[in-house]
């Protein structure tokens, strides 16, 4: 797996927002108790002294089931449940927002799955808030490239966001991640991969 760098082309002038808000993002599918947006909206409560500086948005398919939660949480005023858009669209989304919002299944089984979303990500350049199993593959992809973190503790996460906002607020705000943090992601990159290992064994068979 990995990203195109092809799809990636048409957004060298795309810039992060410049709105007030930290706008957080999720582009995917959501599959009911192993996508789970949960540990999120509980942070989000804990933070109404910043209440009005957050935006959440999620696009994709399977999303409408997030209402009722929404709801539950009293968060309609700062999250939203948006139409679907082109994958092009989705790139264009994910380059412009603060954060990238990350979900999977919070369990050992998880360990190992690397979904293309990941890959997307990373060649968007912004910092990813992942939600799932914290010593997955993933996380630790997050971890080694400082590209975000996989955390499913609500306290931990309001603290990850705070921190962002304060960033966000600097002079500086919140810059595209590194280039240098893509390195080796990319489908070609990872097919040369592939290709290098195929060759070793092929070298070793009788």
């Amino acid at each position: 797996n990995g990203f195109d760098p092809d799809d990636y082309d048409e957004l060298a002038g795309v810039v992060p927002n410049s709105d007030d808000r930290l706008q957080i993002l999720y582009t995917g599918i959501l599959y009911p108790e192993r996508r789970d947006p949960t540990p999120l909206f509980k942070a989000l409560q804990k933070m109404d002294d910043v209440r009005d500086r957050i935006s959440v948005r999620f696009y994709g398919a399977k999303i409408a089931q997030l209402g009722p939660i929404i709801e539950a949480h009293g968060l309609q005023d700062i999250v939203s449940v948006e139409s679907r858009v082109t994958f092009k669209e989705s790139l264009r989304l994910q380059r412009q927002a603060d954060v990238l919002l990350l979900l999977q299944w919070n369990n050992v089984l998880e360990a190992g799955n690397v979904p293309g979303k990941v890959f997307e990500y990373f060649a968007a350049r912004r910092p990813v808030l992942g939600i799932g199993y914290e010593h997955g593959v993933p996380a630790r992809l997050l971890r080694e490239r400082n590209a975000g973190l996989v955390v499913n503790d609500p306290d931990r996460i309001a603290d990850y966001l705070r921190g962002l906002l304060a960033q966000k607020k600097s002079a500086e705000g919140i810059p595209l991640l590194p280039e240098t943090g893509i390195a080796g992601l990319s489908r070609p990159e990872q097919y040369a991969g592939i290709e290098d290992a195929f060759a070793s064994i092929v070298k070793r068979s009788p």
